[in-house]
């Protein structure tokens, strides 16, 4: 073979040598095949296989979402506060101690049982707890020693008052006009403290006070029996009743009652003269005045102050008109003066008018009055006491008593306006309910019949029973006089 011939085999060997390896190395054709090598090459090492791909990291799960978290639970809204109430009872706010409510007999025949019941029982009657007697110019009496052992039976005290002394005594010689001459003080003083010992004698009871003198202030005009003193002469007598009456060493003897004025402009004067005497103001145990002509600001006396005489002469009227009358003046007494004791005039009227609480020309006819003056006397007690009270409704006149023994209260209510239904609160109060006790514009009856002094009204739709809670009522109002009765602690 030619030199050449043996260089086109040797490059044609190493070609297909190299191919063989090229295709052995890179592969090629469709996936999945591969072309052997031929035998008489030299095997190529194997080549490394590529490495397998890494797996592809499985997702991180995607975590649920947390859940929301619980809202913080809004606190429950405050109770809305109470609306306030109309009239609001002032428990610890301490005003008068109450003697009592009365009225006289003077002129008066003997009462019945009956009677006696309807003026004097706190249970089946008004209640009333005094008792106004007259002294004659002798010194005996025109009321009668009867009916002051029924009022005494029934649970009053009983005192009395002189119209005139003798006219034998007296400056003009006559009952009915004139004073005292300043040589009878004794005299008369002696025979006024023996009434004391009479009374003792003939209704087998102590008097419990004795007055100096009727409407010293007042002029009657050849009348009816009367006295006058100017105030240094009012102060000069008490100093020789005081005396005597001292000198009979009773065992219980009476309070002595002065001035008994008939306007209460006057008793500031008559009280500042006995006050500037030493015996007359260490001899005088209650002032008084007489209501005619209204009511003045109190002023402290140092010893309790009474109302002992108030009415009118109008026509007379039995209505819940003049009724309301009579509730604003006793609202007015105990509110502004102070008194601690309210008395109207007579127990039953002798005249033609509104001088009674029942009666015209002595008939014992039934009035409104005389449950309004219930409304007081059955309900606040002798040894009550008057506790403040704040609010106001047009038309109403509110006073309220309690026991400070028992708790017990009354709330008066005077109600000359517009019947609506009104919330009293009485702080501190444990009750649970209040009783309603009612004069109003209805038929007039017997005491304890509808609006007559009745438990509760079923013609103004006031309920016997109010129900209280945390020491709030609310009750019907109606035009008239109420009194709420009930247990605060």
């Amino acid at each position: 073979m030619s030199s050449q011939s043996i260089r086109i085999a040797a490059q044609r060997s190493l070609f297909n040598l190299v191919a063989a390896c090229a295709l052995a190395s890179c592969g090629g054709g469709a996936e999945g095949t591969t072309t052997a090598p031929p035998t008489s090459a030299v095997p190529s090492p194997s080549p490394t296989p590529a490495p397998a791909p890494a797996p592809a990291p499985a997702p991180a799960p995607t975590p649920a979402p947390a859940p929301a978290p619980s809202p913080t639970p809004s606190p429950a809204p405050a109770p809305a506060p109470a609306p306030a109430p109309d009239f609001a009872v002032k428990w610890t706010d301490l005003h008068q101690t109450i003697d009592g409510f009365g009225a006289s007999d003077a002129w008066h025949g003997p009462l019945t049982n009956a009677q006696a019941d309807l003026y004097f029982s706190p249970t089946s009657g008004i209640g009333l707890s005094l008792l106004r007697m007259g002294i004659s110019p002798e010194g005996g009496t025109f009321s009668n020693w009867n009916n002051a052992k029924l009022a005494i039976a029934r649970g009053a005290k009983v005192w009395a008052a002189p119209w005139s002394p003798p006219a034998s005594l007296k400056t003009t010689a006559d009952l009915n006009s004139g004073s005292l001459r300043t040589d009878g003080y004794g005299t008369w003083a002696t025979t006024l403290a023996s009434f004391a010992a009479s009374f003792d004698k003939n209704v087998g009871a102590p008097l419990y006070a004795i007055s100096a003198q009727n409407e010293p202030d007042f002029d009657t005009k050849g009348g009816y029996d009367m006295c006058l003193y100017d105030f240094p002469q009012m102060a000069s007598f008490v100093d020789q009743l005081g005396a005597a009456v001292a000198a009979l060493k009773l065992p219980a003897p009476p309070k002595i009652i002065a001035p008994e004025a008939a306007s209460w402009d006057k008793l500031w004067s008559y009280s500042a003269a006995i006050d500037a005497d030493p015996v007359a103001h260490a001899s005088v145990g209650i002032f008084a005045s007489h209501q005619y002509g209204g009511v003045n600001s109190y002023k402290p006396l140092g010893v309790p102050l009474w109302e002992t005489e108030q009415s009118s002469f109008e026509a007379f009227d039995p209505s819940l008109v003049h009724a309301l009358k009579v509730g604003g003046w006793i609202h007015e007494a105990i509110t502004s003066g102070n008194v601690t004791a309210w008395h109207y005039w007579w127990l039953n009227g002798l005249n033609d008018d509104n001088e009674g609480l029942t009666g015209r020309k002595g008939d014992f006819q039934l009035t409104k009055r005389l449950y309004a003056l219930g409304n007081y006397a059955r309900f606040v007690r002798p040894g009550w006491v008057r506790v403040g009270v704040d609010g106001s409704v047009a038309g109403a006149l509110v006073t309220a008593f309690k026991n400070p023994a028992s708790g017990d209260f009354a709330i008066v209510v005077v109600n000359a306006g517009s019947a609506g239904s009104r919330t009293f609160s009485i702080a501190g109060a444990t009750g649970s309910s209040v009783s309603a006790y009612v004069t109003a514009d209805t038929a007039l009856g017997a005491i304890g019949t509808d609006g007559n002094l009745s438990p509760g009204s079923a013609s103004q739709q006031v309920p016997a029973s109010i129900a209280m809670a945390q020491g709030r009522f609310t009750a019907p109002l109606p035009h008239g006089i109420v009194t709420f009765v009930g247990t605060a602690h």
